[in-house]
């Protein structure tokens, strides 16, 4: 089992539909238990009833709701001491238009759109992290899943703000990589492209990136296959369709750019360090 694998009890986070269903679908085939999490229970029940799996269970939780985290967390550990992969997927997209501020009238209703992504797009998944990093540290071997997206390297400018959370999670996952590397969590992060879930359901056509309305798209099914290929690989960062060359573009533009400056901070540290 690759490195990506190797852990056994993973909590998916937006995981009653869409790319997390998908997402958790993968890791039961490989063996792994599964616990998925949402805000709406009907979902959690239909897809535990659908994929039919002994090993997988789900559990109620609102990602935006950060004040939650400290009981859930500490519950679910009671419950499920097991966990050793957490999966950030959960997320909202919502289309914004500047534009459209044509009177303080439309203020709060665009302030709370782009609130709620911030929220649940950025604060919930730094601070879900540093509630489950303690335990998944104690683990022999573990692992961190973020889920940015292709958005993350050229904005959509339908969405800057979903785009711009996004920037933030790739960024934020760089640095959460670079600080556990001497640990034995592995930190992955994963960068949809256009996939044909209900992602879009805020748009004015929520089938916008469905297949046949957009060839860039990738079913739900070659997103996974893909995912899989990847981390099979062993891949820090998991770029499947139109995201592969964004990836790629920024990895070859400032990588190394990247390199220089940890290297340089860490001698900054090793040089301020007593002897």
């Amino acid at each position: 089992m690759s490195g990506s694998f190797n852990w056994n009890c993973a909590l998916v986070t937006g995981g009653g539909g869409g790319l997390g269903k998908a997402i958790a679908q993968l890791f039961l085939s490989k063996g792994k238990q599964v616990i998925i999490a949402g805000r709406t229970e009907s979902n959690l029940q239909a897809t535990v009833k659908q994929l039919n799996n002994p090993k997988l269970s789900y559990v109620v939780l609102d990602t935006s709701k950060t004040e939650t985290f400290a009981s859930f967390v500490s519950d679910l550990l009671k419950e499920h001491p097991e966990v050793d992969c957490l999966v950030n997927n959960a997320g909202i997209q919502k289309p914004l238009s500047f534009t459209s501020l044509t009177d303080s009238s439309k203020i709060d209703a665009f302030t709370s759109g782009a609130e709620s992504e911030i929220q649940t797009n950025i604060t919930g998944v730094v601070n879900l992290t540093a509630h489950f990093l303690p335990h998944i540290l104690s683990k022999p071997s573990g692992a961190i899943i973020t889920v940015s997206s292709g958005l993350a390297f050229v904005p959509l400018t339908l969405c800057p703000v979903y785009s711009a959370t996004k920037a933030f999670i790739h960024s934020y996952t760089l640095s959460l990589r670079y600080q556990l590397r001497d640990t034995k969590v592995k930190v992955i992060e994963v960068a949809p492209p256009l996939v044909g879930t209900d992602l879009h359901r805020d748009h004015s056509d929520p089938d916008n990136n469905k297949k046949e309305k957009n060839p860039m798209s990738l079913t739900v099914e070659e997103f996974i296959n893909q995912v899989e290929s990847q981390m099979e690989e062993g891949r820090d960062e998991v770029a499947p369709g139109f995201a592969e060359p964004r990836a790629k573009a920024w990895q070859e533009t400032f990588g190394e750019m990247f390199v220089c400056e940890v290297n340089i901070i860490d001698v900054h540290k090793y040089e301020s360090s007593p002897r």
